[in-house]
């Protein structure tokens, strides 16, 4: 049976699991200006490889059994951040499908959707509703929506964390 099993947490409010898996080096050495160049050009920018194979085990063993308490980072970029998307999994041999589609829909234009090329390990930070895009005349909206593909066998893990209440 081919299925997704998401897991989305803001408070972890149904148990505790403490998730350490991220030490601050693994935070550090992302290239904050990079990323923040992908979110304004495209919406969302891929942090390859941010978990290892044994993290992301370790987190998808622990998924089934209660609601996650962010750790740090994660609770840092409560208040700094879009969502945040991880994959537990890995596409070809532990699922086929479940690809991460974003879909674009500009003003006047034809939607643009975009496949984000995630492997186990990966994360990507996107942006949600909306952003803002520059055109001849200025600045404006771009409606964004955000899907998994279905997934056609195996079992696709990932993690999402939604901050409804960044400000």
């Amino acid at each position: 049976m081919a299925h997704t099993n998401e897991t989305e947490s803001a408070n972890g409010s149904n148990g505790k699991i403490i998730m350490n898996h991220l030490r601050d080096d693994d935070i550090a050495r992302l290239d904050w200006a990079w990323i923040g160049a992908q979110l304004d050009a495209e919406g969302y920018a891929i942090l390859p490889g941010l978990l290892d194979g044994a993290q992301t085990r370790s987190i998808a063993a622990s998924i089934d059994t209660a609601s996650v308490v962010l750790p740090e980072p994660f609770s840092a970029w409560r208040n700094a951040f879009y969502p945040h998307l991880a994959l537990l999994s890995e596409p070809e041999k532990d699922f086929t499908g479940g690809e991460f589609v974003m879909t674009e829909q500009r003003p006047r234009m034809q939607s643009r959707p975009m496949v984000l090329p995630l492997h186990q390990g990966d994360a990507a930070i996107i942006t949600v509703a909306q952003r803002p895009c520059k055109g001849g005349k200025g600045f404006y909206r771009v409606n964004i929506k955000h899907a998994i593909s279905r997934v056609r066998s195996g079992e696709r893990i990932g993690l999402e964390l939604v901050f409804h209440d960044v400000r």
